[in-house]
């Protein structure tokens, strides 16, 4: 669930939700690499072992190829429709930028402790008000940059016209 400003526990401030959204960043992050990584990983590793398993005689050889190529094909596909490379790079980024933006509300806010009390409250509220557009431009950005990794089938055709020869490529006399 994600915590909105409006319903932050009773007491918690602006820098609380920040501190919260940058935390669910570093989460899912950290998720999106593992997971980034072991697909690559499991990929490299069975498609290395192919050529061998296809050359060896062993039981279960046509099982074992089967589940082999199964394995390839289900770790390059869920690493395709994913794209956990990219919500890695986008999700890290976003936390970054958080952090910047708290640390910059930090120094701001401790700068203060010297003034007088009314001009203090403003500052702060400077400050918050500051912090609270960061942190929505920052949400608004990373899902902006999330959205545009979904591509959805085209539900239209090849045209006739369009040179497309059904191979991706112009027609070409033969």
């Amino acid at each position: 669930m994600m915590l909105d400003v409006d319903e932050s526990p009773p007491g918690h401030d602006i820098a609380y939700v920040v501190l919260r959204l940058r935390d669910r960043y570093r989460r899912r992050a950290n998720r999106g690499v593992v997971l980034f990584r072991a697909s690559g990983a499991l990929l490299i590793t069975v498609g290395g072992l192919m050529p061998v398993l296809a050359m060896a005689d062993y039981p279960f050889k046509t099982a074992t190829l089967s589940v082999a190529g199964v394995l390839m094909s289900l770790s390059a596909s869920l690493h395709t429709f994913f794209r956990w490379d990219r919500q890695w790079q986008i999700l890290r980024s976003a936390q970054f930028r958080l952090e910047d933006a708290y640390l910059e509300w930090s120094l701001r806010t401790a700068a203060l402790a010297d003034l007088p009390e009314e001009e203090k409250r403003r500052k702060n509220l400077d400050a918050d008000r500051h912090l609270l557009d960061r942190y929505k431009s920052i949400r608004e950005g990373e899902s902006k940059q999330f959205f545009t990794l979904l591509h959805f089938p085209s539900t239209s055709g090849t045209q006739p016209d369009s040179g497309d020869n059904g191979r991706g490529g112009p027609d070409r006399p033969t």
